[in-house]
């Protein structure tokens, strides 16, 4: 896009609440960050979103990399590495307000702000600024907002994979922290994890308790993803029934019960379903799926009192986490990640997602920011 009059043209694919429709906004603001994006992924989350009449005319997208090209006044570097134009870039998705009892009493839980301000969740607008997000070719970044510096040792893939991974090390560290295993009682060194859910959430948490030495076993109701993903990761994966009872009679059978930690990464009801029924006593179950409102679980809350369960939240993750992020990507390149990105879209062909959905051959979908 050409520069003209410190102002350049960005192209954004937006969803409408029936399909994504491309839109045209104009960049202008002098003192912004502007980054043309090289790769956004397709999230679980975009997907549930989507079906919320809610989040229509949305500019979704908020697992970004890109390339600087202006550095704005008010940008903020994990690390405190100097950024310049040209630089490659990880886009934390969100900038806090600052404000609020969480930004102000609850050092680094400013990612749960209630005021922050989002790339990737955005109303579309012809009149304001609003945050764009990953799903268009340039970006004018909000003020104070976090980008990690990448170097070249890591790849396309890997890069692409930093935002899923980030959310899991959140995931995880709320799994672990504050176990009781001097008891033995609980998540602790060398614990037995089940995953439920092997999109690419699932899969970043594999990745991780992999790298912590987890005995690990995978579940998802598609027999295809179960093995692929248990494939490129070395672990025992299970495809089970469509159905929380179902599924644990048939894990029960197979005697895959009583597990120190389970990490629900399905974003459906049945999935915490499950989780409460194949921990073990006194065990620790992680919802970290279900971020899209309005899905109910049914469970009995006797499971969780006489078995001394304890059932946790996790949600997005603040920048600097993204330090361990990468230093696990450098460390574990044994695991092919590229093999984890089975297709990649154009911004004018967002709309084939559907096709790839219902096929349901897929785990992490790539936006190509160009046109065919």
């Amino acid at each position: 896009m050409e520069m003209l009059d410190d102002s350049i043209l960005s192209v954004a694919s937006i969803w409408t609440g029936k399909e994504f429709e491309l839109r045209e906004t104009m960049i202008h603001y002098k003192n912004s960050t502007i980054v043309k994006v090289l790769g956004s992924g397709l999230c679980g989350t975009d997907r549930h979103l989507m079906e919320l009449p809610a989040f229509n005319e949305r500019s979704f997208g908020h697992e970004i990399f890109a390339e600087i090209i202006r550095v704005g006044d008010k940008l903020n570097s994990v690390g405190g590495h100097p950024i310049k134009p040209g630089d490659k870039v990880i886009v934390t998705p969100g900038v806090p307000c600052m404000e609020c009892a969480i930004c102000t009493t609850y050092a680094g839980h400013e990612h749960m702000c209630g005021s922050r301000k989002s790339h990737g969740f955005a109303k579309y607008s012809t009149k304001d600024f609003f945050p764009i997000g990953g799903f268009s070719n340039y970006m004018e970044l909000v003020d104070e907002l976090w980008v990690v510096k990448v170097d070249d040792d890591l790849t396309f893939d890997e890069v692409m994979f930093a935002e899923p991974v980030a959310i899991a090390v959140k995931a995880v560290e709320r799994g672990i922290g504050g176990a009781k295993q001097e008891f033995e009682f609980g998540p602790g060194v060398a614990m037995r994890a089940a995953i439920i859910g092997l999109g690419p959430i699932g899969c970043a948490t594999a990745f991780v308790l992999k790298s912590l030495g987890a005995e690990l076993v995978g579940f998802d109701t598609n027999e295809w993803k179960a093995q692929h993903v248990g494939q490129i990761f070395n672990f025992k994966t299970l495809a089970i029934p469509d159905g929380s009872n179902d599924a644990f009679e048939f894990l029960k059978k197979k005697n895959e019960l009583d597990f120190d930690l389970v990490i629900d990464c399905t974003g459906s009801p049945r999935g915490l379903e499950l989780g409460i029924k194949v921990a073990k006593r006194g065990g620790r179950i992680i919802e970290v799926g279900s971020f899209a409102p309005g899905t109910k679980s049914f469970i009995n809350p006797a499971d969780i009192c006489k078995r001394e369960l304890e059932v946790f939240g996790s949600v997005l993750s603040p920048a600097f986490t993204y330090t361990k992020v990468l230093r696990l990507l450098r460390k574990f390149k044994n695991y092919d990640l590229s093999k984890l990105t089975t297709h990649h879209l154009t911004l004018d062909s967002m709309n084939d997602v559907f096709n790839i959905v219902d096929q349901d051959r897929f785990i992490k979908i790539h936006i190509d920011p160009i046109f065919k």
